[in-house]
């Protein structure tokens, strides 16, 4: 495939609007959606579009990302703001709740042990009542 219809594929509104789109809508018209962008800013840029190549890759993104998978794991549709990392990189929200937790610069090795396993259950616990919907979304307040 073509670096300049990779990069209109990259670009904000086009295949990162996957992560958003409602788990029941996706397969059929988020993927419509998606594909009508990517077509719309080519043709704007006089990039050539690849039929062909971008079928191959829809065959396996749904192979791959909707039936060995599925959107539960990878799409944030209906979960909680704060459940989703405002980060670009997940690790830096997991190491701010670390400190966050962490009440000694160098706790034992039980304490940090424990603390590890309290996170993990917690996301663990927001996860599922999340997909059974239990949870109730909290309202954010911007500053």
């Amino acid at each position: 495939m073509p670096e300049r219809e990779i990069g209109v594929a990259m670009s904000k509104g086009h295949l990162d609007i996957q992560t958003v789109i409602p788990h029941e809508k996706f397969a059929g018209a988020g993927i419509r959606f998606v594909e009508k962008a990517k077509r719309t800013t080519c043709l704007e840029k006089g990039i050539a579009y690849s039929d062909a190549l971008w079928k191959q890759f829809w065959q396996s993104f749904r192979n791959t990302w909707l039936k060995t998978y599925g959107p539960s794991v990878w799409n944030l549709y209906g979960l909680d703001a704060d459940m989703i990392s405002r980060t670009n990189n997940l690790l830096e929200r997991f190491n701010r709740e670390m400190n966050a937790a962490l009440t000694a610069p160098h706790p034992s090795l039980p304490s940090f042990v424990a603390i590890i396993e309290s996170l993990s259950r917690r996301y663990v616990d927001r996860i599922e009542d999340m997909l059974k919907c239990r949870a109730k979304k909290r309202r954010r307040h911007d500053a």
